[in-house]
């Protein structure tokens, strides 16, 4: 009935880009799944979308992955290891090492440790948020009717790399206070000697864990743990901002806002991008505005990059979910 040349398009398709990234998403529809240059009538669209399920085929479009799955579909464990399996043969094929899941897969905790257990990075917004630092402190300082110019901010950080040196040059430069609470003194304060000799800014270097954030108005921790950051003590109002994992305070005495993730806007001309590839729908817009970025640029150079697409912090988010921005007003904040 149908000629020979109507074949369907699951296999990798070859192409010449280099690709740094690839996306892993579910099916939008079933057609998404189905490439004939003929027009087929539902029963057997469905009944093709089933025996690609079945046999675990996937469609590849140069950077895009999509499994024959619709975001009503759960997918069993044994499916998932077969799935990942596939991809991961895919990603050493083409020397990738990173990928974006959608909203739906991301879900799937099983699918996340198996991608993990190959040393997979799964991105997850958080290098971005860090880049974000300058636009979270713009964010925190209008919602407290304060100037970024009069607050207090600490850094907890003892990793040091070029991004955590530059986000403290440029918040030292913007902020009435700077202090770092850090065991890594030594490399710090080689950076704050610098600041000093070349803007004269002065800014804390310490280990005291009761001393250095006293009257810190906004706390950026890059890479405490949970366990380590609730040993120091914490002005009671003040608005921590925990870059690298999801953090939950257990002080009682801690009546401040802490914040674990954050939702962004960005201009219509970015955002196209990713609709004229059918993505949006499926991923956080977060994590696709990563992947454009992730590991490309400095901080400095995204500084540019981010105005120039017209990038803002839309919300800030907390354990329970979005902040009302009224929450950042409390007396003492």
């Amino acid at each position: 009935m149908y000629k020979k040349q109507h074949k369907l398009n699951f296999r990798l398709i070859k192409y010449k880009e280099v690709v740094f990234i690839f996306y892993i998403k579910e099916a939008s529809n079933i057609n998404e799944m189905i490439n004939f240059s003929v027009k087929l009538p539902n029963f057997l669209k469905n009944l093709f979308f089933e025996f690609l399920k079945f046999f675990n085929l996937i469609l590849v479009k140069k950077d895009i992955i999509i499994l024959p799955y619709l975001d009503t579909y759960t997918i069993s464990t044994r499916k998932q290891i077969k799935l990942v399996n596939k991809i991961s043969s895919i990603l050493e094929k083409e020397n990738v090492t990173n990928i974006a899941l959608s909203t739906y897969l991301i879900r799937n905790t099983h699918f996340k440790n198996y991608f993990n257990s190959k040393n997979i990075h799964i991105l997850d917004g958080r290098w971005l948020f860090q880049y974000l630092s300058l636009e979270v402190l713009n964010y925190i300082a209008k919602n407290m009717d304060k100037k970024v110019a009069d607050l207090e901010v600490a850094i907890l950080a003892n990793t040091y790399n070029t991004t955590v040196k530059d986000i403290v040059s440029e918040v030292s430069q913007k902020v009435k206070v700077l202090n770092i609470a850090t065991s890594n003194l030594t490399n710090f304060k080689s950076t704050t000697a610098e600041l000093y000799e070349n803007f004269g800014i002065s800014v804390r270097v310490s280990n005291n864990r009761k001393k250095v954030l006293q009257k810190s108005d906004v706390v950026f921790n890059f890479d405490f743990s949970e366990e380590v950051i609730n040993k120091y003590s914490f002005p009671s109002e003040a608005v921590i901002v925990n870059y690298s994992n999801k953090i939950a305070i257990d002080n009682k005495l801690f009546n401040g806002i802490n914040i674990n993730y954050y939702n962004i806007s960005i201009s219509s001309t970015v955002s196209s991008l990713f609709n004229k590839l059918n993505l949006s729908s499926s991923f956080p817009l977060e994590i696709l505005y990563e992947s454009k970025h992730y590991g490309k640029k400095s901080f400095v150079e995204m500084i540019n990059v981010l105005a120039t697409d017209k990038v803002f912090i839309k919300a800030l988010v907390g354990n329970k979910g979005q902040i009302n921005p009224k929450e950042f007003k409390k007396e003492g904040v």
